[in-house]
């Protein structure tokens, strides 16, 4: 039996965020340089938005790999592992909005469910929200981080204005994002432990040939019951999670580096260049060289 490949140890930390008890928000102007995939760390009780103003690259949240890029907005339960970092070695720049909406907005007339934000999060949620797709809610959380910025008079009273009515766009959005937690009870935290011996396997090692038997083995798990526990849990196979992982940090590659698409096709874990062409294209809609292109040319957010 091939020996899976040798990983780092990756630590899941609490990192808590000391809010003003009666003004409980707070920004934090944030520059993303180039981070290892070694930890992992939530904020107890405090919903985190964060939007990314330049530079593009990989964040992971629990079981979930995206790329990002200027203009993206992420919104993170309190429950949600997460960390961000950029395989292309340039820094990205956020600013990231630190919340406790019902202290925020105790004694505001509001429905109860907005206040909800575990209907963000779980693994059939997309927290993704590209200001292209969802112009609202970026306008929202930049009129916020302006306001927190600037301090202008009666600041406080235009934020918490600003919070209630980002709360009803995120309610109307999150249908196009799929179900959260709140919705699909039969996803346990049990079961996400029991395949993150996978997913961190693969974000540790994805430049590596990895077998399914492999990810099975460090989840001590036969091939069998591994497949179907880790596509009860992600919603997709494990070899399309493992695409994608490669797809996401090959996208951040292709913008910042000067390498060429067959090296980063090779460092990225794809057996042959035609597989990587393949498999991008099926995830992006286009060629590798064409994203590059198409990607070099944009414009910053801001």
């Amino acid at each position: 039996m091939q020996n899976p490949p040798s990983i780092p140890l990756r630590r899941y930390k609490e990192h808590p965020m000391e809010l003003d008890r009666d003004f409980p928000i707070l920004v934090v102007p944030y520059n993303q340089v180039e981070r290892g995939f070694e930890e992992l760390h939530i904020h107890d009780r405090v919903f985190e938005i964060g939007i990314c103003h330049s530079g593009e690259g990989v964040y992971e949240i629990e079981q979930k790999v995206y790329s990002f890029r200027a203009g993206d907005v992420y919104c993170i339960n309190h429950a949600e592992y997460h960390n961000a970092f950029c395989p292309s070695r340039r820094d990205s720049h956020w600013d990231i909005l630190f919340i406790d909406f019902p202290k925020l907005l105790a004694g505001v007339s509001i429905d109860s469910h907005l206040l909800d934000t575990n209907q963000y999060s779980g693994p059939g949620f997309n927290n993704r929200f590209p200001s292209g797709e969802s112009p609202e809610l970026h306008r929202l959380v930049q009129a916020i981080v302006d306001e927190l910025t600037t301090k202008a008079p009666y600041h406080q009273d235009a934020v918490r204005s600003l919070a209630h009515r980002l709360l009803v766009e995120l309610a109307r959005e999150r249908p196009k994002h799929g179900p959260g937690i709140a919705s699909r009870p039969n996803r346990t935290f049990a079961e996400f432990q029991a395949i993150k011996p996978a997913l961190d396997l693969i974000a540790t090692a994805y430049g590596e040939p990895i077998t399914i038997q492999q990810l099975a083995d460090v989840c001590c798990l036969s091939e069998t019951h591994f497949r179907r526990q880790f596509t009860s849990v992600m919603e997709r196979t494990p070899l399309d999670y493992l695409a994608e992982y490669r797809v996401s940090i090959a996208c951040s590659e292709l913008k910042y580096s000067a390498k060429s698409i067959s090296q980063i096709s090779f460092e990225c874990g794809f057996g042959a260049l035609s597989s990587f062409n393949r498999q991008f294209a099926a995830r992006r809609g286009c060629t590798p060289g064409e994203w590059r292109a198409s990607a070099v040319a944009e414009p910053s957010a801001r």
